[in-house]
């Protein structure tokens, strides 16, 4: 269990505890690992930022929402004895989960493996 100090877990907070939540808060008081909590807003369309159709406070309301759901999380996971941090980013999941994996220097990344149901298969996320 020591191989694995820098766990990164993606999750919605809005979906609030997961079963990828739960499973990351017990590995990492058992290991000691550090979690890092991650969340992604998606992009606000281009079309939504021309004037006549602006939303001004969407991304800025979607952002806090989701600071406030993983600070929940987050302190939950504190009080079982977890390490935890968090980080809301913007852009694609897929892409922004990579990233954010890269800068912590993660050795495992954690989530809840999302079925796309129009294809029949995982997400690319999950992917």
């Amino acid at each position: 269990m020591e191989r694995f100090r820098n766990i990164l877990l993606y999750l919605d907070p809005a979906a609030g505890k997961c079963a990828a939540y739960e499973r990351a808060v017990r590995f990492c008081k058992r290991s000691g690992a550090k979690l890092r909590m991650v969340a992604v807003v998606p992009e606000v369309s281009v079309y939504l930022r021309y004037p006549q159709f602006s939303y001004p406070s969407l991304e800025q309301t979607l952002t806090a929402e989701a600071r406030d759901g993983l600070a929940t999380l987050a302190a939950e996971a504190r009080e079982a004895g977890v390490d935890v941090s968090t980080r809301v980013r913007e852009g694609k999941p897929f892409l922004e989960v990579a990233r954010e994996a890269l800068s912590q220097g993660s050795d495992l990344v954690m989530l809840t493996a999302e079925e796309d149901r129009a294809f029949g298969g995982s997400t690319s996320t999950s992917m």
